[in-house]
């Protein structure tokens, strides 16, 4: 995680990280590519659905998931790394966080989607 900054924008440096080191601590390097090649074959303004899992798939699924990923991880690094908020003159160490993002994440499995669910961010940041 050290090659996250907070202030980071979504790169291609920093999706092939996130696709190489951090997505695959919990989903496999065919899953991740799965995801990322059906969600490019989607046109505009389309969707796909995926029922039994509880899942629909937009052209911007797959980077909404890096983002939601990257959100995650940054609330993560700013507990656990000294960062200090600036706020009238009074600067703190955060201690806990909480994270509202979309997709969730906490539904996904390790091979497949759900519940909404893309990347497992919970498990990624555990």
């Amino acid at each position: 995680m050290e090659r996250i900054k907070l202030d980071d924008e979504l790169n291609p440096e920093l999706i092939k990280y996130l696709e190489d080191e951090i997505l695959q601590l919990c989903h496999s390097k065919d899953y991740i590519q799965n995801i990322k090649n059906l969600c490019s074959t989607i046109s505009d303004n389309l969707s796909v659905a995926d029922l039994p899992n509880d899942i629909f798939y937009s052209k911007s699924s797959y980077e909404g998931a890096l983002l939601s990923c990257l959100a995650v991880l940054r609330g993560l690094q700013a507990i656990l790394e000294p960062f200090k908020v600036s706020q009238n003159n009074l600067n703190k160490n955060l201690k806990r966080g909480y994270c509202i993002v979309r997709p969730p994440g906490h539904h996904s499995m390790c091979a497949n989607s759900a519940g909404f669910c893309i990347f497992n961010n919970v498990a990624i940041a555990a």
